[in-house]
Formats: structure tokens, C-alpha cells, sequence
């Protein structure tokens, strides 16, 4: 059996003062372009209408922010964790991304070869194109084993969103977990991991990026009827 390599990986969003910057600047365009409908008359209602929708969008920027987290071009990866096939998951984290990057690459390195099979929920369309282009933007060389252009069918990939939902289909991995009676997630869950990483909660962070991975590692051992 060639190596299976599950991984996953937790992004937040930009630190980039640039990327903020435009962000807010985004905003601001926004903001000027608003005009109150043209049956408004009254002065005092056209300033209020002007006024409600800049407190709308000024709300908006926070959401904004928090999306970079999904975008490899703007967002920054917060940890990897990994694991050689049935082995305990390792955690790769430092508050230098490109370190993260460098750590987990060597891991790969060390355990995987050209005919590895790399594991993963949504690994093709969010987890791979995520790391490489972190990869390319702090200039840090990925593994050569990476199946960085695999196609969501390809032998190299076992993407357990894909093999449940299909091509096109989605789903989260706690409802592939709750279909297969495998254990969830606990309080801390992708919509508010960036809250626990405000609150310090680092250790929890890192322990829930290892708990995917294992989680992840039962989905696979259950769709390959290998469990």
C-alpha cells in the first residue's frame, strides 16, 4: 500500500496592513456612492437614509476581513497538521507562515513519495490551492509530492467531501461525521476558530486542526470499507 498522507489545515484572515487597507478603502468607495432613493424629498430623511447605510457598511468591513480567511491570496494559514498513515497527527505551526509552510514541506518530504496518496475534506478546492498559493506568495519551494493540480478523481487525491457529495456537491465534514456515527467537532468548529485564536485559545487550536485530521483518517477508513 503506497503512504496516505491526511492532512488539513486552518487559515485566518489577512495581516497584511496593505490588504486591510484596501479593504477599508473598498468601503469608503462604497460608502460615497450611496444615494438615497429618488422619491426621498426631505433633506433631514436623505441624510438619515445616507448615514444608515454607512453604519451598514462600516459593519461590513469586519465581515470582509474575516473572508480573506478563505482566500489564499489575502488570508494567511494558521497551522497544518498531518499524519503518515495510521500514526498520531503532527502539528506544524509558527507565527512565521513561511516556517509553517517549511515544516510541514519537509514533512512530506521525509513521508511521501510520487505515488503517495494525500487525504483530506475539500483538500482539491480549498486545502491544496490554499497552500500553494502561500507557497508561492512568501516564496517557499512546496514538496515535489504534492499533488498540487490534481484533479478531484485523480489516485493521488482521496478528498472526502468529493467521494461523499460528488464533484459539485458540498458538505460539511460534521454531517459526514454525524451520517458515519464518527465524533464531531466540539466547541470550537471552523466558523469561530478565528475568535479562539483572538482569545488565545492556542493549544485548543492546534488540538482541533490534529482532531480533523483523525477524524478525517475515519471518514477515508469507511468510504474504502478498510475499517
Amino acid at each position: 500500500m503506497n503512504n496516505l498522507i491526511t492532512f488539513d489545515i486552518e487559515t485566518v484572515p489577512t495581516k497584511s496592513e496593505k490588504t486591510i487597507a484596501k479593504i477599508r478603502a473598498e468601503i469608503e468607495a462604497e460608502k460615497l456612492a450611496v444615494n438615497a432613493p429618488s422619491n426621498y424629498k426631505d433633506p433631514e430623511k436623505i441624510a438619515a437614509y445616507i448615514s444608515e447605510k454607512h453604519i451598514e457598511l462600516d459593519a461590513v468591513f469586519e465581515q470582509r476581513f474575516r473572508q480573506t480567511a478563505l482566500n489564499g491570496a489575502r488570508g494567511q494559514i494558521y497551522c497544518i497538521s498531518a499524519a503518515l498513515n495510521d500514526g498520531a497527527p503532527v502539528s506544524f505551526y509558527s507565527e512565521d507562515e513561511g516556517e509553517t509552510l517549511r515544516k510541514f514541506f519537509k514533512f512530506c518530504n521525509e513521508s511521501g513519495s510520487a505515488k503517495s496518496v494525500f487525504c483530506g475534506h475539500n483538500i482539491v478546492g480549498f486545502d491544496l490551492p490554499f497552500i500553494y498559493q502561500r507557497a508561492v506568495i512568501l516564496g517557499v519551494k512546496p514538496s515535489d509530492c504534492i499533488p498540487f493540480q490534481a484533479k478531484p478523481w485523480d489516485e493521488r487525491v482521496f478528498d472526502t467531501m468529493v467521494k461523499w457529495c460528488g464533484v459539485r456537491g458540498e458538505g460539511s465534514m460534521d454531517s459526514v461525521c454525524d451520517a458515519l456515527g464518527i465524533d464531531g467537532k466540539a466547541d470550537i468548529t471552523g466558523k469561530n476558530f478565528y475568535d479562539a485564536v483572538l482569545a488565545g485559545r492556542h493549544d485548543e487550536c492546534i488540538q482541533y486542526c490534529n482532531d480533523d485530521v483523525v477524524r478525517t483518517r475515519e471518514m477515508y477508513k469507511r468510504m474504502t470499507f478498510n475499517c
